[in-house]
């Protein structure tokens, strides 16, 4: 069996949204999300519609680098975490 690291640096390691019970109530919010802009949209006209176009790609984006940023965060903390186990000599086992 392959070690985690070797996952990971072979990208065999999905950490998209591995959950269950979650996932449904994360689908539902998406799709209120999808259904409130689509009628938002269908409401507006022009230079009106364009703008809550540009305000929802520009919110989408903020979230993707956020997610991506969070991830980055927390796996560098993950490692520090780690770093500190094996650093601490006077609490060795």
């Amino acid at each position: 069996m392959k070690s985690i690291l070797e996952k990971f640096a072979n990208e065999n390691i999905d950490h998209g949204l591995n959950f269950t019970e979650k996932k449904l109530n994360y689908e539902s919010t998406i799709k209120t999300i999808r259904d409130c802009e689509e009628k938002l949209l269908s409401m507006l006209e022009g230079e009106q519609k364009e703008l809550m176009i540009k305000y929802s790609e520009a919110r989408f984006e903020a979230n993707a680098i956020l997610d991506v940023e969070t991830f980055i965060h927390g796996y560098r903390l993950g490692v520090l975490m780690t770093m500190e186990v094996f650093m601490d000599k006077k609490n060795s086992v």
